[in-house]
């Protein structure tokens, strides 16, 4: 299947919701949950994102990172974070266009 740009955008929106929703559910009701991976040991971590999250470990790479650990601050940047992750999941679903769904993403 070839998505089209519009597609590419109700996609984002939809998951963006969706992870938005997840991640400010009431405590102890959900989260969001990030799969995290440890490059040296290649072992999997479960995170959870939820309301209180204040800071993600700079082992989730999807452009969202520095030398320590990525600290969320306001609204904006946990609806940046949504949207990145959001993106990765839809370039996972599509791999053979994740250039075009980056540029779509974005225009």
């Amino acid at each position: 299947m070839k998505l089209a740009k519009k597609e590419v955008k109700n996609l984002k929106r939809f998951l963006t919701t969706g992870i938005l929703t997840q991640m400010t559910a009431e405590h102890g009701f959900g989260g969001y949950e990030l799969v995290l991976w440890d490059a040296e040991t290649r072992e999997q971590e479960l995170f959870i994102v939820d309301r209180d999250t204040k800071y993600i470990p700079d082992n989730w790479h999807a452009g969202i990172s520095n030398s320590m650990s990525f600290k969320f601050g306001d609204d904006l940047t946990r609806t940046g974070f949504a949207s990145e992750e959001a993106k990765r999941k839809v370039r996972d679903m599509f791999p053979e266009q994740a250039k075009f769904i980056t540029w779509a993403w974005y225009n």
